[in-house]
């Protein structure tokens, strides 16, 4: 396939866009699971209820796409990420007592 001229404008697609606008949300959620050596790894540690939202509305984008392959791949980082967060909020704190 011959390369496009400069006339001819360069559409994104939906997909790629979806892809690369919440792939940065993988470093914050794999960031719990990381030792903690360096502020750099710290810092996004502390966002994984962020990314993972914003991996499961980018696999959500991907699946709508009929991309399966990368909303798989998305929705195991957003798992990843719940996995950090969901066991603290189920061991939360119970309910004070009644007076």
């Amino acid at each position: 396939m011959p390369p496009p001229s400069p006339a001819t404008p360069i559409r994104p697609r939906l997909a790629a866009l979806a892809a690369l606008a919440t792939a940065p949300a993988f470093a914050a959620a794999i960031a719990p699971w990381l030792p903690i050596a360096h502020w750099t790894v710290d810092l996004p540690a502390s966002f994984p209820v962020q990314a993972g939202g914003a991996l499961l509305l980018g696999a959500l984008a991907l699946l709508a796409l009929r991309h399966r392959w990368l909303a798989a791949i998305w929705a195991l980082g957003a798992l990843c990420a719940a996995l950090a967060v969901v066991p603290g909020w189920l061991a939360g704190a119970a309910p004070p007592p009644p007076r």
